[in-house]
This record gives C-alpha cells, structure tokens and sequence, in this order.
C-alpha cells in the first residue's frame, strides 16, 4: 500500500479539496501520512491567489527533492496547477505530475499513472459528471468545522480576480448533493 502526504497552502476551497481528496485515496486504498518522510508520494495543493503560496510549493518542492529519497512521487494539485499548468513540469523537474482544480477526482489516477509509466504530465481535464463531493469524517481538518461547498467557480471577472480563471465558471452542486453531504455530518 503506499502511503501519501498531503499539504495544502490557500484558502478555504483548497483545504475542502484536499478533504475530498484524501477520502477518495482512502477509498482507493492509500494510506494517508503525517510524515513526508514515511510517503511514498507527496502531493501539493496549491494556491494562486497570493504569490507567496506559489513561492511556497517550489520551495517545498525543492526541500523534499533534496532532504528526502528522490523516488518519491511527487503531484501538484490546485489553483497553480490549473493556470501553470505544463509551465511547473518545464520550471521544476522535481514535479512529476500536475491535476487541475478540475481534475481532482482523478488523483488516485494521476499517481498510478506516473507509477505505471514513469513520465511526467499535467492533467486539466474536466471534472466527472458524478465526482463525489463527499469527505470522509476521518478526512476533515477539523471536529468542529466542515466546509460543504455549494457552488465553485465564479462569473465575474473582475479585474483583479483570479478565481474564474483557476476554478472556472460558477457551477452549482445538485442541491440533493449538498442535502446528502450535511446529513452525514450528524
């Protein structure tokens, strides 16, 4: 079974994603670890919104490439990987794959992907029509808080806005979808 850290930099959709994430590698069989040193696999979620995040990602990157064992996989995911896209592949040859905001549903795929074939991509595709929005309880950062998004994306455009651009045009959850997710909440 190999075994995945997750770090998450950004905001409040990047923490729920790596929530959803990490119960669908759960689901999959990974086992999730509190120490990049026990991984097999490291994967970054990232923000764009403030530049120091994405100074941040290839600190990090760099500090795992030259402390840890240099087989490790490593993946960035989040808003960097959807508007950098290829460009991190091409700026930082530590990243051996790249899944889009859009593409998070497909992480497990990612890594065995790159285990299988052993050559570095980006995945921006988009997102499944039954991607499963739910988090696993034992996947939440937190007993008390829980994010439950309804909506992700945004129309707006605004000049000094990067959130249409990274998380792509408004789209809705099937509020039967949000209903089911609070009720598991209890």
């Amino acid at each position: 079974m190999k075994k995945v850290y997750l770090e998450t930099f950004g905001c409040q959709m990047n923490v729920s994603d790596s929530e959803r994430v990490a119960t669908q590698l759960e689901s999959d069989g990974y086992e999730l670890t509190a120490s990049e040193e026990a991984a097999d696999v490291i994967l970054f979620n990232t923000c764009s919104v403030r530049e120091k995040a994405e100074h941040k990602l290839y600190t990090r990157v760099g500090q795992v490439r030259h402390t840890q064992d240099s087989d490790k996989i490593v993946g960035v995911m989040g808003c960097v990987a959807q508007l950098e896209g290829e460009t991190l592949l091409q700026q930082d040859r530590g990243i051996n794959f790249v899944v889009g905001t859009t593409a998070v549903g497909r992480v497990s795929s990612a890594i065995e992907k790159f285990a299988r074939e052993n050559e570095n991509f980006t995945d921006l595709g988009l997102r499944e029509f039954d991607y499963d929005w739910s988090t696993s309880p034992t996947q939440r950062h937190s007993e008390s808080i829980a994010y439950v998004p309804i909506i992700e994306g945004c129309n707006k455009f605004c000049t000094y806005c990067i959130v249409p651009f990274s998380r792509g045009r408004e789209k809705s959850l099937p509020a039967s979808e949000i209903v089911r997710e609070i009720l598991n909440l209890r």
